[in-house]
């Protein structure tokens, strides 16, 4: 290729809508975030729930960019929902001592399991009748002391307070996903508005430019999370390649 094309395949690349750009550079970040060997890092609780967040946080950013390319950005609330909450999430971990962060993810695996005992006491109430065995969830022992980690955990709200003013626009844009992701008056108003409207629920993030700054951020803060938690540096720096594209072939 000449150099004269290859300044006009340059140039038509930049010209591209910002929306289209954005969606190429989540769809190759997470395919290389994806693809890093997870197995080259000691896994305990804590690192294996950065870990398997940050994979999410870019798995469901892969599925919101594919479905934005072919014009359905609408229909990606409940993703973008999972996005902004796994992010909090991480700022929660963040914000607090490291010390304290087992003794969290303990708190969170400790509400999932009265969760899914409530679910099978709910089941069994509407006539369903299963015999479940749950003894792998039982018998795993938890180490929670703290009443206010037990509540950050169940209440996601609680959560988002915890961190403060740098998870307010992640919490508003969560709280604004959640209203069409569920089964809401106000998403059956957006499918079928009297008049006006699109007949489909908004767009908030049209460009996908919050959702990349919030990649960024999701990317620093795993990548310190795990340089905290005694992940050498050379090991936790395979994300840090993986997102900003080098090595890649």
């Amino acid at each position: 290729m000449s150099a004269k094309k290859m300044r006009e395949r340059r140039r038509a690349l930049r010209e591209r809508p910002e929306v289209e750009q954005n969606c190429d550079f989540i769809l190759g970040a997470a395919k290389r975030i994806l693809a890093v060997d997870i197995q080259i890092f000691p896994v305990d609780r804590v690192t294996q729930s950065i870990l398997g967040w940050l994979r999410a946080i870019f798995d469901q950013s892969r599925a919101i960019a594919t479905l934005t390319k072919v014009g359905l950005a609408a229909e990606t609330s409940p993703n973008r929902r999972t996005v902004y909450e796994t992010v909090v999430r991480l700022q929660w971990l963040h914000s607090m001592q490291q010390e304290d962060r087992a003794e969290a993810i303990d708190a969170m695996l400790e509400n999932e399991r009265n969760l899914t005992e409530k679910s099978y006491r709910h089941m069994s109430n509407m006539g369903i009748e299963l015999e479940p065995d749950l003894s792998h969830m039982q018998a795993v022992i938890l180490n929670v002391n703290s009443k206010k980690l037990r509540e950050q955990a169940r209440n996601f709200v609680a959560t988002a307070t915890s961190v403060g003013w740098q998870s307010g626009g992640l919490y508003k844009a969560w709280h604004a996903e959640t209203q069409f992701a569920h089964a809401t008056v106000t998403m059956a108003v957006s499918y079928a508005p009297v008049k006006g409207g699109t007949g489909f629920p908004p767009v908030h993030d049209e460009n996908l430019r919050m959702h990349l700054y919030m990649l960024w951020l999701a990317f620093f803060l795993a990548y310190q999370l795990l340089v905290q938690e005694g992940i050498p540096e050379d090991d936790a720096e395979a994300i840090v390649d993986a997102f900003l594209g080098q090595n890649a072939e």
